[in-house]
């Protein structure tokens, strides 16, 4: 009988919204029997239960504010700790592209000096190019026109293997070794050939 009474309960306790038990279409009013012991209940026993109904209801509000309420204050500490995230790693990217930025402008001063050591190493080749050119012409010349040799040819004769050779069947002349001070001794003769 209680679980009966109990069923009811809610539609009765809100005030006539929804069915009431008189109600033959409303299906939980199957029987006849239902309504007539719903309605034979003492005062006492449905003002106790509306009584007990409002606690629940309340406590029932009260647990749910108190979740929103423990939701809220863990959303708002998760938002503070991603706020502090997120300032800590625009700190530390703003760090990273000072770095970066510096790290970019010692290595464009490094490539530029590289470069600038490049052109002078091309630039003292090409030099010493033109001047090995012009010695080695000028002994071409002096050998082929049989002058007597000036200083500038001198330091030319050991790169070039006809002078070397005629400076050995004329006496072994003294040579000096391009780019070197030191003079060496005179090349030895050979016995003559029979």
């Amino acid at each position: 009988m209680l679980e009966r009474w109990f069923a009811t309960l809610g539609q009765r306790l809100s005030g006539g919204r929804g069915a009431s038990l008189a109600d033959p279409n409303n299906p939980s009013n199957a029987s006849a029997a239902t309504r007539g012991e719903a309605q034979q209940l003492p005062l006492t026993i449905l003002q106790a239960a509306e009584q007990f109904w409002d606690v629940a209801r309340r406590e029932g509000d009260q647990v749910q504010i108190q979740k929103f309420e423990q939701a809220r204050v863990a959303l708002d500490e998760a938002l503070a700790s991603s706020r502090q995230a997120v300032s800590a790693m625009e700190a530390q990217m703003h760090a990273q592209q000072q770095e970066s930025a510096r790290l970019l402008s010692t290595s464009e001063a490094e490539v530029r000096r590289l470069r600038k050591a490049l052109d002078e190493a091309f630039a003292g080749k090409e030099s010493l190019r033109e001047k090995a050119a012009m010695n080695l012409a000028a002994t071409q010349r002096n050998a082929t026109r049989g002058r007597p040799r000036s200083a500038t040819s001198r330091t030319s004769v050991a790169c070039c293997p006809t002078s070397i050779a005629s400076a050995w069947r004329r006496g072994g002349p003294m040579l000096s070794l391009p780019g070197s001070k030191k003079r060496t001794q005179p090349m030895p003769r050979r016995h003559a050939r029979p």
